[in-house]
């Protein structure tokens, strides 16, 4: 669950990811803030992440930096995530909005204490409501396909993740736009 509202000249954002398995379950409370200038975005998030496996649990203190342009065509960023812990990421991304109806990402992470990821986007609008959104990511290696409705300013998203360790991952999301 997530909310955002302006705070003029700031952006806040704040909300909760989920995942529960069996084997493990993982929980990230955030709160974020960000603001613009023309093109440009800058932004910082702090997370309480909970994670436990098996009997053990335990929590930690993290953050995200973000600086971005985008226009209508083009996008690009620079992030650097998990800056508290030894999974500090440092990822180079670009976006190209093809048409009104299809868009591609892709992304670079270098990960200083682990393997380097590449990973890949798409949605294409296959009929209005309909969206396909497919990702992939190379380390861990990982597959994603979506179907999101879109209806109004609401939308909603079914979509299944493989993962190296777990089984598939099924997604539900509901979004909402002011």
């Amino acid at each position: 669950m997530h909310s955002a509202f302006l705070v003029k000249p700031l952006i806040v954002a704040t909300g909760i990811d989920y995942l529960a398995h069996s084997d493990y379950r993982w929980q990230n409370e955030y709160l974020a803030l960000s603001t613009s200038f023309s093109f440009f975005r800058i932004g910082a998030t702090q997370h309480l992440i909970y994670e436990k496996i098996a009997d053990q649990s335990w929590y930690t203190w993290d953050n995200d930096f973000a600086l971005s342009f985008q226009n209508k065509r083009f996008g690009s960023e620079i992030r650097c995530n998990n800056i508290r812990t030894e999974e500090r990421t440092f990822t180079l991304s670009a976006n190209f909005n093809a048409n009104e109806n299809s868009s591609f990402a892709t992304s670079y992470s270098f990960r200083p204490k682990e393997k380097d990821s590449y990973s890949l986007a798409t949605s294409l609008a296959i009929a209005k409501p309909l969206i396909i959104q497919s990702s992939w990511q190379s380390e861990p290696a990982r597959f994603g396909l979506g179907l999101k409705v879109l209806i109004g300013k609401v939308n909603l998203m079914y979509a299944v993740r493989t993962h190296t360790e777990l089984d598939l991952t099924h997604i539900v999301d509901l979004g909402s736009a002011w």
